[in-house]
């Protein structure tokens, strides 16, 4: 702009404002996570995923704890992917020492995600408790379903409950 006050007028006057962005438009997306168009599809592909892997969970029950873990993981996957495609996949500016912006994001939502996989008993080590809850809840099962006394007294030991002199189980 120009230091003379009438020509730097004439200059402003002059300007016109750039057309909006057709619709669809992406060329201002850096990685897409925000995205519904780029992240629902790989969400939507997850969720069956999920369910099939995990037999204990329940669709209808489930399911919108469930929508929003898989669009979690899509987010996710699809950054982590972009920063493959990047020519450094961890630095923005090498020379300056920046990171790329997405990765506060990405570390809070894959803490999000190990969240959500323990709400949803998914993550390995909630699988574990879950199965050996399981395996306790039959073992109690064959314990009562016992009908000899000393054996019953025995399995529900066994099981985790101690009986008083008194009870049968």
């Amino acid at each position: 702009m120009s230091a003379d006050e009438a020509k730097r007028e004439r200059q402003l006057a002059n300007l016109t404002p750039a057309p909006p962005a057709p619709a669809g438009n992406t060329r201002a997306v850096k990685h897409g996570a925000e995205s519904d168009r780029l992240i629902a599809p790989l969400a939507d592909r997850l969720v069956p995923d999920v369910l099939d892997a995990n037999p204990h969970l329940d669709p209808l029950r489930d399911g919108a704890a469930i929508v929003r873990y898989a669009r979690l993981v899509a987010r996710i996957e699809h950054v982590w992917a972009w920063l493959d495609e990047q020519p450094d996949p961890v630095f923005d500016d090498r020379d300056a020492g920046t990171t790329h912006p997405v990765f506060g994001r990405l570390e809070r939502w894959e803490r999000q995600a190990g969240m959500m996989e323990r709400a949803l008993a998914i993550a390995p080590l909630t699988r574990a408790h879950l199965g050996l809850a399981y395996a306790a809840a039959a073992d109690l099962s064959t314990a009562m379903s016992e009908r000899d006394p000393e054996r019953r007294r025995e399995l529900m030991r066994q099981a985790g409950v101690e009986l008083d002199e008194g009870d049968e189980g």
